[in-house]
């Protein structure tokens, strides 16, 4: 028998099925009340559904036009949920960061804007619990596996350096710069 929470990350997920830009508010409104039922369930088990639901939102980045970024910030809030449930198992927090990096290094490339956000996510998790030389070892693995990668390193550096990457245009407005008449 499936697990039901799995089945409820599934039937909101609806893999194959491409969302618009339109309805991606939609679909973060369903995964959101999915987390809602994973911060219910015990730590330890939280960790895992919490583990799965990322993997399966990686999956499911190329059927979402997230114009809006609603579909990305959810994923980030699912990391900083993840290190929450982790703490609250008693984990240890250097596996914690072993695990955190396993996570985003399971991402597609071209996801790297979303995982910035995410290691954004990841240092406010790590200063609130009072965990800044996690961060700071977290930084260091990141810069070892991915100094090649000069797209996602840049913004990396940024965000480890404490400032927030700049937001680009949103799709509306990359379409009004290109098709609005003018003034």
């Amino acid at each position: 028998m499936s697990d039901p929470v799995e089945a409820a990350m599934e039937e909101a997920l609806r893999p194959g099925r491409y969302i618009s830009e339109h309805a991606s508010f939609s679909l973060v409104s369903e995964l959101e009340s999915v987390a809602a039922r994973i911060a219910g369930a015990a730590p330890e088990r939280a960790v895992g559904l919490y583990e799965t639901f990322i993997a399966a939102c990686y999956e499911k980045a190329d059927e979402v036009d997230d114009s809006s970024g609603y579909f990305g910030t959810f994923g980030g809030s699912l990391f900083s949920r993840w290190v929450t449930a982790r703490q609250a198992a008693s984990a240890d927090p250097a596996d914690t960061v072993a695990a955190g990096l396993g996570i985003v290094n399971r991402g597609k490339s071209k996801q790297y804007t979303a995982a910035v956000e995410y290691f954004g996510r990841a240092k406010r998790s790590f200063t609130a619990a009072g965990l800044p030389d996690y961060w700071d070892q977290l930084v260091d693995q990141v810069r070892t596996d991915h100094c090649r990668k000069a797209g996602f390193i840049s913004e990396f550096e940024e965000v480890a350096a404490g400032m927030a990457p700049e937001p680009g245009p949103t799709f509306l407005e990359k379409a009004r710069a290109r098709w609005a008449p003018p003034d």
